[in-house]
């Protein structure tokens, strides 16, 4: 659920929508970069839907936007203001770890929910934070995360490598 430009975290995210708890077990989940106001971020998702030919009900799976606030209102400094969206993604990426635990819980015939993450820029810090929630979670068989696309990724590489924060 987008919140208004300059605005935190939502404080929730809106229950799952029933259609997606019965339309299939595969999500492929669209996470915008920096900088990005919810405008910008919907028009990239189409643009990347058109080309790839990624769109509602495809093979891969149900395409979901995940809108977070990588923007505020900085102006001429927005630049600068990079190292404080560190903070919203973290935050984003709890309220999504929290949503897709339930959004995969009793799914219907027992299929698991399966995720395939597509993420640019800062969005990546928001998908490798969400993974390290997945990984300190107990094994949830009703939930895998099964691909990622990092494209551009605004991580330093240090918290990728070997026993990297984020690896």
């Amino acid at each position: 659920q987008p919140q208004p430009e300059g605005t935190d975290v939502a404080d929730r995210l809106s229950p799952p929508a029933e259609s997606l708890l019965l339309s299939g077990s595969r999500l492929v989940l669209l996470i915008h970069g920096y900088n990005n106001t919810h405008e910008e971020a919907e028009n990239s998702y189409f643009e990347f839907c058109a080309a790839t030919g990624f769109n509602r009900g495809c093979p891969a799976g149900e395409v979901c936007f995940f809108y977070w606030p990588g923007n505020h209102p900085w102006g001429v400094v927005s630049a600068a203001s990079y190292p404080i969206e560190i903070m919203p993604a973290k935050n984003s990426a709890a309220r999504l770890h929290a949503y897709l635990k339930q959004l995969a819980l009793n799914r219907p015939g027992g299929w698991p929910l399966e995720i395939t993450l597509v993420c640019h820029s800062l969005g990546n810090r928001v998908a490798l934070e969400l993974l390290r929630f997945f990984a300190a979670d107990p094994p949830n068989p009703n939930l895998r995360i099964v691909a990622c696309c990092l494209m551009a990724a605004a991580v330093p590489v240090f918290m990728v490598e070997p026993n990297g924060r984020l690896c």
